[in-house]
């Protein structure tokens, strides 16, 4: 039934467009194979909005501030990734990839730090 905690690369994690949390802002059958093409577009609908404080505005608080990840970015940045709540994944059929299940806000922040970091590298910079 459980199956063992092991390590995956990051990039070999795909966002989940039919999280919950994307309700409104997707639609797509349920192939596999169409994951891949949109994982761009996925990471955009988190990016660059802001998570929810956690207090009782939460509900009353918009998609940009309930489902962003700026300040989990920062919190990674600052102190690392914790990893209290693993993320939970499922392989995909016919791929080395796995379908993020649980964690596509944590996972989606990762990846964007991964991406500014590769891309400060490639001009030269240090991250």
């Amino acid at each position: 039934m459980f199956k063992k905690i092991q390590k995956i690369p990051v990039d070999r994690l795909l966002l989940d467009p039919s999280n919950p949390r994307f309700a409104d802002g997707f639609s797509r059958d349920d192939a596999d194979e169409d994951i891949e093409t949109i994982q761009d577009q996925v990471i955009r609908h988190f990016e660059n909005r802001d998570t929810d404080s956690g207090g009782a505005e939460f509900g009353d608080a918009d998609e940009e501030e309930k489902y962003g990840v700026n300040n989990l970015i920062t919190s990674i940045r600052t102190i690392g990734f914790v990893p209290i709540d693993k993320p939970v994944v499922k392989a995909i059929e016919g791929s080395e990839n796995y379908l993020v299940i649980e964690g596509n806000r944590r996972i989606t922040a990762c990846k964007i730090i991964l991406r500014e970091h590769k891309a400060h590298r490639e001009r030269g910079l240090k991250p």
